[in-house]
């Protein structure tokens, strides 16, 4: 037998094998101990018990006649409130909720002008996809709207 042979067995093939499947395992760790994971809301089993009822208020907005609306305009966003009554009875607020980084969130008061509407400049708000959530009160009833934007 050579020596090339003698060194290089099948055992010596296994715990090769072994070696670079245990590394591999080792690198995957190391990269997943590394990487920021954020949790969505840091109450989330409060907000879970809550849930049914945040469903409800989506099925009350969802049933009037006219909806809120969300519009991107330049340097701003325009939510725009259905005629529900005087301006004053509406109290709330809306989230400026981004899904990539919880600490870019924005919860701005209710303050509707007297064509029903608000402005909210988007000047310090960084670009890509954000959900506007508008949580309101009329009459004692509660209402919910969630609709998507995408800033450039």
């Amino acid at each position: 037998m050579t020596a090339a042979r003698r060194g290089w067995s099948w055992g010596t093939g296994v715990l090769a094998a072994f070696g670079l499947f245990l590394a591999g395992i080792l690198a995957v760790v190391a990269i997943s101990m590394s990487e920021d994971v954020q949790l969505v809301t840091e109450q989330y089993y409060d907000n879970e018990l809550r849930y049914q009822e945040r469903i409800q208020a989506t099925e009350r907005a969802n049933g009037m006649a006219t909806r809120v609306s969300v519009e991107l305009r330049p340097g701003a966003v325009l939510v725009r409130f259905p005629r529900l009554g005087a301006p004053e009875d509406v109290h709330g607020r809306i989230t400026l909720y981004r899904p990539a980084n919880r600490a870019e969130d924005r919860t701005l008061p209710l303050a509707l002008d007297t064509l029903r509407m608000q402005n909210i400049a988007t000047g310090s708000l960084a670009p890509g996809l954000w959900r506007v959530q508008v949580q309101w009160h009329l009459h004692g009833e509660e209402y919910y709207t969630e609709q998507p934007l995408i800033l450039p």
